[in-house]
């Protein structure tokens, strides 16, 4: 068995590892002119008042109706905020809504809708995508693992599928195969258009059918980042792509993966 770090294609092996808002009073808002001089005779308070150092209580009500009344704020209007529910794994970036199962979210988002990984999560069965364009990322640090059980492709595109997978350096995804011995499909089979990016991970999965960690039948495969590692193919260790398949790689590493066969 030799180490391979990246794919079969037509069975010929390439190589490379490759603060409240107080409202301050206007300093002109009380100028001397507002304030009658004192008059050298003495002015009688009106019944019932008491003078206070010979200005009367009648001038300093008069004083007080020339301080202007600082504008009140007008309050904000609120956002309508979506409240997470307890088992909750994914959310739709664009509506807002959290759902506690992958496939669900996907039928449930429209074409170019984001899906937000905020849990990890273990995968029992394939997720599909669907004819429509989807973009996976997470908030944090998140992983979706391999059941013990669970055999088939984890994820699958088919012609019509596109999907981007996105992370960065602080948000990252991982898609773990978790080194599930009888596993006979590689983590992503494609069809479609699949593109990885920054931050994503695809790893540890033991396939005994072509490409270690992902297959492409017919389908566009374009890498721009993350990491490959750990995987075991037939045909490729970490990818596999047939006669009609397109596959572009420039960037991220791809590394430590098996082919038992061709790759």
């Amino acid at each position: 068995m030799g180490i391979c770090n990246v794919f079969s294609f037509k069975a010929v092996a390439l190589g490379g590892s490759h603060k409240s808002d107080n409202s301050s009073l206007n300093s002109n808002a009380v100028s001397s002119s507002n304030v009658s001089p004192k008059s050298t005779q003495e002015k009688a308070p009106a019944a019932g008042l008491k003078s206070d150092e010979g200005v009367s209580l009648l001038e300093e009500v008069s004083v007080k109706e020339n301080i202007k009344e600082a504008p009140k704020k007008q309050t904000e209007k609120l956002v309508d905020i979506k409240i997470l529910q307890a088992g909750e794994i994914v959310r739709n970036s664009v509506t807002g809504e959290g759902y506690t199962d992958m496939q669900t979210a996907i039928n449930a988002a429209t074409n170019e809708d984001t899906l937000v990984v905020i849990a990890d999560f273990t995968l029992n069965s394939q997720i599909s995508v669907g004819a429509k364009e989807i973009t996976l990322t997470t908030e944090g640090e998140r992983q979706i693992t391999r059941g013990s059980g669970f055999t088939g492709s984890m994820i699958s595109l088919e012609s019509t599928s596109v999907l981007k997978l996105t992370g960065d350096a602080t948000n990252t995804l991982t898609i773990d195969g978790n080194n599930v011995s009888t596993a006979t499909s590689q983590i992503i089979s494609n069809s479609g258009n699949l593109t990885m990016g920054d931050g994503v991970t695809l790893q540890n999965n033991k396939c005994a059918y072509e490409g270690g960690a992902v297959t492409n039948t017919g389908g566009t495969f374009i890498m721009n980042g993350g990491t490959i590692k750990g995987n075991t193919g037939i045909n490729g260790g970490a990818i596999n792509g047939n006669s009609n398949a397109t596959i572009k790689i420039t960037g991220g590493t791809i590394r430590n993966n098996t082919a038992t066969s061709n790759g």
